[in-house]
């Protein structure tokens, strides 16, 4: 009742899986679909005693949302409609729901970050990601199940396996409320926890029909935008330009990298994404600050100092689960984040300045922070973290061409793999764009035959299949490493 699905689209298979595409053409500003804020599959649904314990912060609206699907695939008889397509549908891709040696295919990934052909690290890390999984099932979960009461959820389905199947649609399928992944990079469960990071004041939920589209990065491509009715009472997709006979519509999940689109949705689109993204661990970065000061006897020296100065940057809210590189919407890396730039600065500092840091309130450093004498050692980890990262990867030769986004698993993770490799490639120049800006390089061109020199090495090292080289030396000349 109050509902409307355009007479001029219809759900089909295409080459993104299931869609709504356009039967008729479509002009700019019509009414695509019509859904009353009543019809939305909320986290309290028909359950009062959820509707308590979330209420009373013992229970995540994830969660609540989770529980409420689990109760309509599994218990409700019978199912309504929208959940009786679920239940028909295959479950999403996400890699929560994969088996161990699938998991281990995303090694060397920002979901599984250790070093390429490392099996035996990768394997450990695969059964890390799934203790974690076992783990907030049963701190997080079983106790609100218990709660809720057998009747809402009876013992036979509040399996592991029954509720993270439910937690994979609302990954994939819920809005208006994003899910946080808390415990690192490694894990592939969302925080459910209720004294977590929670979703938006009224999310999330699913709104049927509106989850059938798909989600494209590329601004160009995406033709519906959704909002609540002038009313209030309603969500409305309408067309943002004309759509052509046979154009599948489609809407933006958010600006997400592959990584974070197959940890959420279980799929990796086939075009370079714009929104690219390389996650890296607090251990990472310490670990190359280590090695890359080792050598210049210089801060911070050794895992201890590190560790120490990485807990002060926790202490201080300057410490990320992980941090992020992004590129710019373009594909481009133009900046150091501000982030990991602070992170690597404090790590590189000498015993003084970290301790005027700490006097001044542990502030947000940056660009505007550098200066001739800690140029060289920040550029110098950063390069190392970089370098480092590479050796995640495979070969550029290792890659195969023509990825196709809803191809087999093995080809999403080659994908994603490849596109990180090339943002790491990306951010190394933003790291020599940085010295040269703050060296103040006044000879023309010369930028540019920095980050030719860089990607000849890149090049030459990847046509020797070595493992990535610190190519600090050749630089010596125009930035002062030492």
């Amino acid at each position: 009742q109050g509902g409307h699905f355009s007479e001029s689209l219809e759900v089909r298979v295409g080459s993104r899986g299931r869609g709504v595409f356009a039967t008729a053409p479509i002009k700019h500003g019509d009414l695509l679909v019509r859904l009353p804020f009543s019809a939305a599959v909320r986290p309290t649904s028909g359950c009062e005693r959820l509707k308590e314990l979330c209420e009373g912060g013992e229970c995540s609206s994830v969660l609540a949302l989770a529980l409420t699907v689990l109760h309509e695939l599994h218990v409700a008889s019978p199912r309504t409609p929208y959940f009786e397509d679920l239940a028909a549908a295959p479950p999403p891709g996400v890699p929560l729901l994969w088996p161990e040696e699938d998991v281990m295919r995303l090694a060397g990934s920002s979901l599984l970050p250790t070093k390429d052909g490392d099996s035996a690290a990768a394997k450990a890390s695969a059964v890390v990601a799934a203790a974690a999984a076992t783990a907030s099932f049963e701190e997080d979960v079983r106790p609100v199940m218990t709660a809720v009461g057998i009747e809402y959820l009876p013992p036979e389905v509040c399996t592991q396996t029954f509720f993270f199947g439910a937690l994979a649609w609302v990954m994939s399928r819920g809005l208006q409320g994003r899910v946080s992944y808390e415990l690192g990079s490694h894990s592939f469960c969302p925080c459910l926890s209720a004294s977590g990071p929670q979703g938006s004041a009224v999310g999330p939920f699913h709104l049927p029909l509106f989850d059938l589209l798909n989600h494209s990065s590329h601004e160009a491509q995406r033709c519906t935008t959704l909002a609540r009715a002038n009313d209030g009472d309603a969500f409305e997709m309408r067309a943002k330009r004309d759509l052509s006979v046979g154009e599948e519509a489609l809407w933006s999940y958010g600006s997400h990298g592959a990584a974070e689109l197959l940890r959420t949705y279980g799929f990796v689109e086939s075009s370079r994404n714009p929104y690219s993204t390389v996650m890296l661990t607090r251990e990472e970065v310490a670990a190359a600050a280590v090695a890359n000061s080792a050598s210049l006897k210089k801060q911070p020296g050794d895992a201890k100092t590190a560790e120490a100065r990485i807990q002060a940057l926790e202490k201080a809210g300057r410490l990320p689960v992980v941090f992020t590189v992004r590129s710019d919407g373009d594909g481009n890396v133009t900046k150091v984040p501000e982030a990991l730039l602070t992170a690597v600065q404090v790590l590189v500092m000498s015993k003084e300045e970290f301790g005027e840091w700490l006097a001044a309130g542990s502030i947000a450093l940056g660009e505007g922070f550098l200066d001739e004498e800690s140029l060289g050692s920040v550029v110098g980890c950063l390069l190392k973290i970089s370098d480092s990262c590479l050796q995640r990867y495979p070969s550029a030769k290792a890659f195969s061409s023509g990825s196709s986004s809803h191809s087999s698993l093995g080809l999403m993770c080659k994908a994603l793999k490849e596109e990180e490799r090339q943002l790491i490639l990306e951010f190394k120049k933003a790291v020599f764009l940085l010295a040269v800006a703050e060296e103040d390089v006044g000879e023309e061109g010369e930028e540019e035959e920095l980050l030719e020199e860089e990607e000849e090495e890149v090049e030459e090292d990847e046509e020797d299949e070595e493992p990535a080289q610190d190519t600090r030396q050749a630089k010596k000349r125009r930035i002062d490493l030492a």
